[in-house]
């Protein structure tokens, strides 16, 4: 190598220096190549210009693949956060649904109603029987009625989920009626053996409701009854 007329030697480790950092550079290893290329650029020599020139060069690279890097968490971060956002919304609007699909409502004092509308599968109706139990006890309500007026077709899985819920209910000391059995339920009930027990079945919401209140009202009495008993035996 010749400059102005004279011969300019390069040492074999500067050489091997220069293509360590160009290769580390190439892999990716910026770091590296960037440390490399300081410690030749203090030590002086013949490629001090050159260890300049790749000092800079492999610095602003490193400056920006960390930029790129960080926009990228940055944009994870966000996506991760929308993600979040958008699966507590779909919670929700699940819940709402739900509850429409759900509705219990109350048509009288201390009385209930679930009215049933649609095919009930597993999941529907554990959700079905656990919101219906809680409006009771929140409520402490005497009687429920389980309406199947918009229940069309029944079949085993759906009669045994309308009967666990009926059962339930008289666990927790609700009166329970079943109401709007048509005859094409009544009659696939009977072919597939389905027994009802002790749960009360009549053709209408309306004749439960009269259900409900004679009992709630057979309640009252017994419970009248009962406090007059108390009350005599406490007297002298």
């Amino acid at each position: 190598m010749t400059a102005q007329g004279e011969d300019i030697r390069v040492p074999k480790s500067a050489l091997d220096r220069l293509e360590r950092a160009i290769s580390c550079a190439a892999k990716g290893e910026l770091h590296e190549a960037l440390d490399v290329a300081e410690a030749s650029e203090t030590s002086g020599g013949p490629l001090t210009a050159h260890w300049a020139g790749l000092r800079v060069l492999v610095a602003e690279f490193l400056g920006s693949v960390e930029k790129r890097e960080r926009a990228l968490a940055e944009l994870q971060l966000a996506h991760g956060q929308l993600d979040e956002e958008m699966a507590v919304k779909v919670e929700q609007q699940q819940l709402a649904i739900q509850e429409l699909g759900t509705p219990i409502v109350e048509i009288w004092d201390g009385v209930v109603a679930l009215p049933v509308i649609g095919a009930i599968d597993t999941v529907r109706a554990m959700s079905m029987m656990e919101r219906l139990l809680q409006r009771v006890a929140d409520e402490r309500a005497k009687c429920v009625v389980i309406d199947l007026t918009g229940v069309e077709i029944v079949d085993s899985m759906t009669a045994n989920h309308i009967i666990k819920m009926g059962r339930a209910v008289k666990l927790i000391g609700a009166y329970c009626v079943i109401s709007g059995i048509g005859r094409n339920i009544a009659q696939t009930l009977v072919d597939l053996g389905v027994e009802l027990g002790t749960i009360e079945t009549v053709r209408s919401l309306k004749e439960a409701l009269q259900f409900c209140t004679r009992h709630i009202a057979a309640l009252e009495a017994a419970n009248a009854v009962q406090l007059e008993r108390v009350d005599g035996n406490r007297r002298p």
